[in-house]
């Protein structure tokens, strides 16, 4: 499993077949489809109540009150950083460069940040995390890419069993 930034690389040179990454491909070589784009969420530790009963979660809040862990995404962090720092003077941040490390961090209750539904899609069927409604401004969306040479019927069979994980 390698990061974003070097499997345009590891396609290019032949290392492996096809990659998945979440950066667009800068070389004309490499082709590219779109696996699925993702909207961003705020995720919060999981609280003791149902969601039915409890209190509203405020965005404002949650961001003011606890470390803010970023960038574990190689997209969308900077321009978030800037908003979110327009809107909320004072925020605390902590860089956590793997998303399953800021998950575990966010269930443990060390504080919160903005994933990619994809990401804690499982978690939140199973209660282990929260989404907090944010609508301090619009959330950009992530995508996701399949990155290959060759887009022969092994690739679209792949990238299509990949998209019905997904989109069931």
């Amino acid at each position: 499993m390698e990061e974003s930034e070097a499997i345009e690389e590891l396609v290019e040179s032949g290392e492996v077949s096809a990659g998945i990454s979440a950066l667009l491909p800068v070389k004309r070589v490499i082709l590219h489809e779109v696996v699925y784009e993702d909207p961003l969420l705020l995720i919060v530790p999981r609280d003791a109540y149902d969601d039915e009963r409890g209190p509203v979660v405020s965005a404002e809040e949650v961001l003011q009150q606890n470390f803010i862990f970023t960038h574990h995404h190689p997209v969308f962090w900077e321009e978030l950083l800037v908003k979110l720092r327009v809107q909320l003077p004072g925020i605390r941040t902590m860089t956590v460069t793997q998303a399953h490390i800021a998950k575990r961090f966010i269930q443990e209750g060390l504080g919160v940040s903005f994933l990619p539904k994809s990401m804690v899609r499982r978690e939140l069927i199973e209660g282990r995390l929260m989404e907090a409604r944010f609508d301090l401004f619009p959330l950009p969306t992530v995508a996701t890419y399949f990155l290959s040479l060759s887009m022969g019927e092994l690739e679209k069979d792949f990238l299509s069993r990949v998209q019905s994980v997904y989109f069931r």
